[in-house]
């Protein structure tokens, strides 16, 4: 097995805990040189999450040479979206990273006069959150131990008619949170089980 730690990104803040079994858990980023701002709904916080690295991927021939690297990164990558995808389908917030992109852009530091503002010229960069010590803290060998309160849950009816749309709220789950992630990795081990059993693609052709 294989544990990744990743600075990702949220519709809403995040002040709590929320792990699943031995899969993935997310929490606060917490860091002296992590950039923060509140006028920035854009919140970035940690999933941490596991991989088999007993089952590589495939890749093109071309890349011979770093095909494992390759593996791994796609492999990692993959879950990654796979986790933030079924954390927003089972909540009422955008779990996600937004793809890398060049891109002009000007500052928008508030320390600066509107004269100062104006008289900028557009400049080229990356649409990218990083910081020093980002590989440093990242680094992990199985999940941390950290020490924040668990992630509140509400009644499924009341929070799913309850809907945060200035984006200020707090990250809260319905109650049944644990059990669709629960169903959902079942469902997935069963279609890998029965995806080994002959005839099967034929089987589920016939009951599409």
């Amino acid at each position: 097995m294989r544990y990744y730690k990743a600075v990702v990104f949220c519709s809403n803040p995040i002040n709590g805990v929320f792990k699943y079994a031995d899969v993935f858990q997310i929490y606060p980023l917490i860091s002296c040189d992590a950039p923060q701002s509140a006028s920035m709904n854009l919140y970035p916080f940690v999933l941490e999450y596991c991989v088999d690295d007993s089952k590589q991927i495939e890749v093109d021939n071309k890349l011979e040479d770093v095909k494992d690297i390759v593996s791994d990164l796609t492999q990692s990558t993959n879950f990654q979206n796979r986790l933030l995808g079924l954390l927003t389908a089972f909540s009422n917030y955008r779990f996600y990273f937004p793809r890398v992109s060049q891109q002009w852009f000007i500052s928008i530091d508030p320390q600066l006069s509107k004269e100062e503002m104006d008289g900028q010229t557009s400049k080229i960069g990356l649409n990218v959150y990083r910081y020093p010590s980002l590989t440093e803290d990242t680094f992990i060998t199985s999940f941390s131990n950290v020490e924040f309160p668990d992630i509140e849950f509400n009644g499924h009816v009341d929070y799913f008619t309850h809907l945060d749309l200035m984006g200020e709220e707090i990250v809260k789950f319905p109650q049944y949170m644990p059990v669709a992630f629960r169903q959902y990795f079942l469902l997935t081990k069963i279609n890998r089980m029965l995806s080994t059993l002959p005839y099967y693609s034929l089987i589920k052709e016939w009951n599409c």
